[in-house]
């Protein structure tokens, strides 16, 4: 037995982890890709959350105008109803006064031509009732529109709402997971870069063993793991 063979022993030893920390050193690159490929699809996926987001804020927007729209034409709806009923009020006031103007003349027996008129305008007067009775049915139906499409304009707008308050907590688990994902890869790669420093020192401290032995010359030339294995054998 020589004086280098007691070295060349716990050389063979050591080939063994050189291949298995090849293997691993191959392995990590993967493991870093595959978070890099998480990180990327959730970076995707939050970007079209926040694509969303938006698009709903915009909607809620403009469902808040057509309600504030909608608000104004329904009190200018009731306020036309007010001066339509005060109208009719009125006329009704009239028709009142008309028909006791009218019992007392017949009663007097007299003014004939005059009755005939206080007839016309009184049967004009009841024709405008009519009419004002009309158009205030028609402003009670429209209204009655106005409102309806009021309420469902609030209801989609606190569907929306709701629907923009879940995308907000999608986004932040999203944000929370890649945070997660992002602090992992940068372990992983720490934990890379220090194997293969750890590994490059092995690898250094065998190639100097290995070739100090008597007569034995270092190649210039790169060495590979298969090269330093065939030389400790």
């Amino acid at each position: 037995m020589t004086w280098v063979e007691p070295l060349l022993a716990p050389q063979i030893q050591y080939s063994q982890f050189i291949s298995n920390g090849n293997r691993h050193y191959r392995d990590l690159p993967d493991v870093t890709y595959s978070k890099e490929d998480q990180v990327k699809a959730l970076q995707h996926e939050l970007e079209s959350l926040i694509r969303v987001h938006e698009i709903s804020k915009g909607t809620v927007i403009s469902l808040q105008r057509q309600i504030s729209l909608q608000e104004c034409q329904l009190r200018r709806s009731e306020s036309e109803k007010d001066t339509l009923q005060r109208h009719l009020k009125e006329r009704i006031i009239q028709i009142k006064a008309m028909s006791s103007k009218f019992s007392r003349l017949r009663e007097e027996g007299n003014h004939e031509e005059m009755m005939a008129a206080i007839r016309k305008e009184n049967c004009d007067i009841k024709e405008l009732v009519l009419e004002l009775k009309s158009e205030l049915i028609k402003q009670n139906d429209k209204i009655d529109e106005f409102k309806t499409q009021v309420l469902g304009l609030q209801k989609e707008t606190i569907e929306c709402q709701t629907e923009i308050n879940k995308l907000k907590e999608e986004k932040h688990n999203i944000q929370s997971k890649a945070e997660d994902l992002e602090y992992s890869e940068l372990h992983v790669k720490m934990d890379l870069e220090s194997l293969k420093t750890r590994f490059e020192k092995f690898r250094s401290k065998i190639i100097q063993i290995t070739f100090s032995a008597p007569g034995a010359t270092i190649p210039k030339v790169e060495l590979t793991d298969d090269d330093i294995l065939e030389a400790m054998q």
